[in-house]
């Protein structure tokens, strides 16, 4: 016949046939659901991977909102402290949210790994940051457990509190663009404090070798060693009263004037540099 021959090659699936025309070429066949299947896969592309629990917006949307919480009870703790047994209530409270942040901090470890989680993330800086909130939240919850004070006023007891401020700082992730102005902001801060304390422990070294030994007993104790000589720098740098303390030194060591200019013109440019 002038017709198309079919023919079947070997012990093929029955999804897989060649159709062979009269030449004995092959020709066009169909490819049966097997082979569309397949092609069809390759189209879509490689398969979603499953979302991680903790970038959900469920997820953050629920951490926001306790953060949120957190914060006005902070803040009610302060308006209501003269009450003993409010203070009571509000320890059991921010209790309750530690272990939130402590299980929400485990959830985050376990979606990212702790390396990534630190050292290799975008947002590195700012999980150093909740970390070290959050290690503060402990702290507060196991010292004051160990010390069995709830409601106690002594001086250790107002400190932790103090540590549950820093609680309402989370919940500037959760404003627009307002985290990323505040790590810029610390990253200036630190790079000020770096520079403010080489400045200060440079000339703080020189003062003290030249007055840790003044018959002066008011100079000596100024100046008697790197630790107290540094903060006399530092009272020196606010400008409140120095031309004082400058004349008293200078009274006994005249020498001193080309110190003082020195350190009024190097701390000026530190303090403005930035």
């Amino acid at each position: 016949d002038d017709g198309p021959a079919y023919f079947a090659i070997g012990q093929m699936d029955d999804a897989d046939h060649i159709e062979l025309g009269s030449s004995g070429t092959a020709a066009p066949g169909r490819r049966e659901p097997r082979a569309a299947a397949a092609r069809s896969d390759a189209e879509d592309g490689p398969a979603k991977t499953e979302e991680k629990l903790t970038e959900r917006l469920e997820f953050q949307r629920v951490v926001s909102l306790v953060i949120v919480a957190n914060t006005i009870c902070v803040a009610l703790e302060s308006l209501l402290i003269q009450y003993a047994t409010m203070r009571t209530v509000f320890t059991l409270v921010e209790m309750g949210f530690t272990l939130f942040y402590v299980g929400e901090l485990s959830l985050r470890l376990r979606d990212h790994g702790l390396f990534h989680f630190i050292f290799d993330h975008e947002d590195y800086m700012w999980h150093l940051f909740e970390m070290t909130i959050i290690g503060l939240c402990i702290i507060d919850i196991v010292m004051t457990i160990a010390t069995f004070e709830l409601s106690g006023s002594s001086p250790f007891v107002s400190t932790l509190r103090i540590l549950r401020a820093t609680r309402a700082l989370r919940s500037i992730r959760f404003v627009s663009e307002l985290h990323i102005v505040m790590l810029s902001s610390i990253k200036a801060t630190y790079k000020f404090g770096a520079l403010l304390v080489i400045v200060l422990g440079m000339f703080a070294i020189v003062v003290t070798n030249l007055c840790w030994d003044s018959q002066d007993p008011m100079i000596a104790s100024m100046y008697g060693n790197l630790a107290v000589s540094m903060w006399a720098m530092f009272k020196l740098l606010t400008m409140d009263g120095w031309t004082e303390t400058a004349n008293m030194v200078m009274n006994i060591y005249p020498g001193m004037l080309v110190f003082y200019a020195l350190f009024i013109f190097v701390a000026g440019l530190s303090l403005i540099s930035r």
